[in-house]
């Protein structure tokens, strides 16, 4: 499975290709009987995420209700495993923030959040299998894996390439800037979410222009952890403040929240410089650079 554009194909074939080699390896992930549930969950959640962004290329040459839809069919895939994917996200989160820990103190704290968020990250994945979800899943993605040949993309072209990576950039920058200024949990998670649509999209482009969009795929990979990481700690930070009780108390999880607090501005702080060198050159730039090099390709 090759996620990247190949000199031997039209751009509508390679897209149609991507797409369709992602629900291949989604629904072979959902088909296993014993597979691992959270691995499963993230790894489909991440396929989806990667069949927008090429669907996000291929914008310009589908129309605008297939585009819609489809959009919002794989965005809709990822919310029915939200819960289960954010609770083990959770347990994560306050296990990389116990290992930073350095002033060895709050250990109880720390035992009694990882406690509870694993008993409730348990009982989302029961239900996960009581409710038959996975199962649903199949279905429906058998479903728009068949759909995907008529996507008629036929007459798709670079021009249809560069509006989309056009829309991406200048969309992340917009929202890097929005979240510098107006700091908030929700352009935070915008910017984040902008910065890995276009890590994907330069995987797919990857083979036209290696010396560039290698640098790109890096950077926006960093840039999409380290963005991962704040939101991450956001909420787990806001059920701490919402829930104290289920978690100790507010005054037992003094020191934890201060530690939150002062990693989510360590990492700001370091994502800064890095986004900006991202989105340093104007959407309209970047595409007519690559534009160049796709002709020479």
């Amino acid at each position: 499975m090759s996620f990247e554009l190949k000199h031997s194909e039209s751009v509508g074939d390679g897209l149609e290709r991507i797409s369709s080699e992602q629900l291949d390896d989604t629904l072979k992930l959902l088909k296993k009987r014993n597979g691992d549930l959270i691995e499963t969950v993230h790894e489909v959640r991440k396929d989806g995420k990667k069949v927008r962004a090429a669907l996000h290329l291929a914008r310009a040459g589908l129309s605008a209700q297939t585009y819609r839809y489809e959009n919002e069919f794989f965005r809709d895939i990822g919310h029915q495993l939200s819960d289960a994917r954010d609770a083990q996200i959770l347990v994560e989160a306050i296990d990389n923030l116990h290992h930073r820990n350095n002033e060895g103190n709050g250990a109880r704290s720390f035992e009694k959040v990882r406690t509870v968020l694993l008993q409730q990250r348990d009982a989302l994945n029961a239900l996960l299998k009581a409710k038959n979800t996975l199962q649903y899943l199949v279905e429906s993605l058998e479903q728009a894996r068949k759909r995907i040949g008529t996507w008629n993309l036929n007459a798709i072209g670079f021009q249809d390439l560069e509006s989309g990576v056009c829309e991406s950039f200048k969309r992340g920058r917009a929202v890097l800037d929005l979240a510098y200024s107006k700091p908030s949990f929700e352009n935070f998670h915008d910017c984040r979410k902008r910065v890995k649509c276009l890590h994907y999209q330069a995987r797919i482009l990857h083979r036209v222009w290696p010396e560039v969009l290698d640098t790109l795929e890096e950077e926006t990979g960093k840039l999409g952890d380290l963005l991962g990481e704040d939101h991450d700690l956001g909420v787990l930070g806001q059920l701490l403040k919402v829930k104290p009780d289920l978690f100790g108390g507010t005054q037992s999880l003094r020191n934890l929240t201060r530690l939150i607090e002062r990693r989510r501005e360590s990492l700001r702080k370091e994502a800064r410089p890095l986004g900006e060198k991202v989105y340093h050159e104007k959407p309209k730039v970047f595409v007519r650079r690559l534009e160049a090099v796709w002709q020479a390709w």
